[in-house]
């Protein structure tokens, strides 16, 4: 038949997935209160075209292959990684770093959050125009000669945009894949200010990862903040990479690997499953991750409580609008 089926596309690629796995290569998943299961990469961290928008009638997969291009490079060095004595060049560190920039930029959650600030930027933009009544009317009579359609009463659309009590949604998917590939440049753009270093886990202990791998942890005085935009001075990144290796991106960082202690471990997971969307992948059916997890986990929501806006970010609006 002419209709393709819909085909699972991985948010979070099975390369990445699979230096989660254990011994048996089972990836083991966890989502908040229900029991940790057995899974395999293949099966975990995908939905149904989610890089796929119809073109005149056919798929159009560019998105997935120009993304495959950069999981492929990076697939190399993260099975590698994993070893100690594997030593980044300033090559290999660059597609880690665009890598890592997609990771960030292509997940449900950040996509989500990208249609909602294209929305508020529209609704912002719409209502300052319909408040200048000539610009307004010019732009409606412009429609209507562009399209063929009337708007109607003019005047009473104007009133209705002021008065602001719709909801718009960014429904159109190429707009959306685009906007993800603006975001994972400008992003890429931010990183090359920072540094690296590797941290490893040492024997006994293990990375998990999540359906938001990458984030940013700003640290004070005060405590641990999340989300916070890539120009603040102070920011760090960190993903991980496998379950011996978690890559830190910070401006001061020396581009050195090294073996942290259990306990820091233990932080930067409880990190990764603050800043999860729905679930984590281990190595390991391990019961105090699973327990943190259920209070603590998916408490990081991109631009409602992970402070995005300031900084870099301000770029997006005008990519959006």
């Amino acid at each position: 038949s002419m209709v393709q089926d819909e085909k699972a596309q991985h948010f979070i690629p099975e390369s990445y997935l699979k230096g989660f796995t254990d011994r048996n290569h089972v990836l083991w998943v966890s989502e908040k209160s229900k029991p940790i299961r057995p899974s395999r990469p293949k099966d975990e961290g995908n939905q149904p075209d989610y890089y796929t928008h119809k073109k005149n009638g056919t798929r159009d997969e560019t998105a997935e292959e120009a993304l495959g291009m950069i999981e492929s490079q990076a697939a190399t060095i993260l099975k590698k990684i994993g070893n100690r004595l594997y030593q980044l060049t300033p090559e290999t560190a660059g597609i880690l770093y665009f890598f890592a920039a997609f990771m960030f930029a292509r997940v449900p959650s950040m996509r989500e959050y990208l249609d909602t600030l294209v929305c508020a930027t529209r609704r912002h933009n719409d209502k300052a125009l319909a408040k200048q009544k000539d610009k307004f009317e010019e732009s409606c009579r412009r429609y209507e000669r562009d399209t063929g359609n009337s708007v109607g009463d003019v005047e009473r659309l104007r009133q209705y945009v002021l008065n602001g009590k719709y909801r718009l949604t960014q429904e159109s998917v190429a707009f959306r894949l685009g906007a993800m590939f603006n975001l994972g440049f400008v992003v890429m753009d931010n990183l090359m200010q920072f540094n690296y270093e590797v941290l490893y886990a040492p024997a006994g202990s293990h990375f998990v990862t999540s359906d938001f791998p990458v984030y940013t942890v700003l640290g004070d005085r005060t405590g641990v903040t999340f989300g916070m935009g890539l120009g603040w001075p102070g920011v760090h990144i960190l993903f991980p990479l496998n379950k011996s290796a978690c890559l830190r991106l910070r401006r001061n960082a020396v581009g050195a690997a090294r073996q942290i202690g259990t306990a820091h471990v233990k932080e930067i997971n409880k990190f990764t499953m603050f800043c999860a969307t729905s679930q984590i992948y281990m190595s390991a059916e391990d019961d105090e991750v699973r327990a943190f997890f259920d209070k603590w986990g998916c408490n990081v929501k991109p631009g409602v409580n992970a402070f995005m806006t300031r900084s870099s970010f301000e770029r997006n609006r005008q990519i959006s609008a």
